[in-house]
This record gives C-alpha cells, structure tokens and sequence, in this order.
C-alpha cells in the first residue's frame, strides 16, 4: 500500500508543482459546443453503484448531486475477458474506471539498481473500486498494468466527454 500513498502524494505533488487546482486541468479551453453528450443505458443498481464509488473521491467531491448524475449518464459499459489487459503501464491515460462485477489485479514493472526489471504485484480491484483518476485530469500514463483476473464489467468515462459534461453544465448554470 506504500506504493498507493506514493502515488496519492504524487498527484498532490504535481497540482502544487503546477499551482493549480486539479479540476482547473479539466476546465481549460476547450470548445464543449460541439460535444454531443451520449447517455447509456443504466439500471437504477448500477447508477447507484457508480454514483457510490464516484462521490467520495477528490475528484468529484466539489461537483453537485446534479453534476454527477449527469456524468454517471455517459459513462459507457465495457467487458473484459478473465486474462485480457484493460490498461498498461506507460500509455497515455484518458479513462476514469468503475468496477461493477469481477476482480482486477494491477502490477507494476520497475527498474531495480543493477538495471533488471521487476513485476511487482500491487493489488486488485473488485465491484466499486475506482481507478483513473490522473486520466481524467491530466491525460497522465499509467503507473501500472491493470489485467481482469475473472470475467469483468466496467463503466468508463473519457477525459474529454466528462469535461465536456462539465463545461456544458455550469455554462448554462451562469446563462441562467
């Protein structure tokens, strides 16, 4: 878990490194106004559970019950195979994760000092966790290779339909 933490201070480290707030990365000048917001189908149990595993994170701490319904509304259904990778270390992120059913393990490959590399087990993931947060601010490479140990369902939402959501929402919020 020291490496989590690690990584947590990491993210703090870089919006004080950068001097903004983490939702300003969200918010730059990008044009919402040809965004057409796509809303997949939810059953009442998964909205709930997406909107449970969403609201304690930082990232959505500030946004309105409203606000993050609307985001709930585009995050999009994907299925992983027992075996199948969903990311990998080192790429370009630009989805932010929710877990509905099956497990995930996420390991991490790292340079040793005489130069060999290691694949270090971090942990896993199951039903409500999260992961994606510096995708979703910052487009960040992942800090890890996450792979579906058992059949999985996720909900994802992309960097650019969450902060077009966003935008959209509190533009017509300061319209009215």
């Amino acid at each position: 878990m020291e490496f989590l933490d690690s990584i947590g201070e990491n993210i703090n480290q870089k919006v004080k490194d950068e001097h903004v707030d983490p939702r300003f990365a969200m918010y730059d000048k990008q044009d919402f106004a040809s965004f057409k917001k796509v809303s997949y189908v939810k059953t009442h149990v998964i909205r709930s559970l997406i909107y449970e595993a969403i609201k304690p994170n930082e990232l959505f701490e500030h946004d309105t019950k409203e606000e993050i319904l609307q985001i709930i509304d585009v995050f999009k259904p994907q299925t992983f195979c027992k075996g199948e990778r969903v990311i990998r270390q080192g790429d370009e992120g630009s989805e932010f994760y929710v877990v509905e059913s099956g497990q995930l393990s996420f390991h991490g490959t790292f340079e040793g000092e005489d130069g060999t590399q290691s694949k270090v087990k971090l942990g896993d993931y199951s039903a409500g966790a999260t992961f994606g947060d510096l995708a979703l601010i910052f487009g960040s490479p992942w800090a890890a290779t996450i792979t579906a140990t058992t059949d999985c369902k996720l909900w994802s939402i992309e960097r650019m339909a969450y902060r077009s959501v966003i935008q959209q929402l509190r533009y017509e919020k300061h319209a009215e």
